[in-house]
């Protein structure tokens, strides 16, 4: 998606290589439709971490290339990857571990 690849390149400049790798490469541009972009990111605490620290920057860079008020939405994706079966961003098995 054009305009999603444009805010990227905005928001790159804006930040160093390492955080922009870690918390905006991953970032899966899913649709823009009307006044909504839809997101999709590997995991629920990727979620929370971009909506506590970066959803503004993200809405600014998205009105400023679109050039109107968008609502960001940010999904989990659950599909699955190579990283394994539930998914890159999968919560871990927190099930006790049992010794035998």
């Amino acid at each position: 998606m054009e305009a999603w690849n444009n805010v990227l390149t905005a928001i790159r400049g804006r930040l160093s290589a390492q955080v922009f790798e870690t918390w905006f490469a991953p970032i899966e541009a899913r649709e823009l439709v009307d006044d909504r972009l839809s997101l999709g990111v590997p995991s629920g605490f990727f979620k929370e971490w971009l909506v506590n620290n970066y959803l503004e920057l993200i809405r600014d860079a998205v009105n400023a290339e679109v050039g109107r008020r968008v609502e960001v939405e940010i999904q989990v994706d659950s599909r699955p990857s190579a990283e394994g079966p539930a998914g890159a961003g999968a919560e871990p098995d927190l099930a006790p571990l049992r010794r035998n």
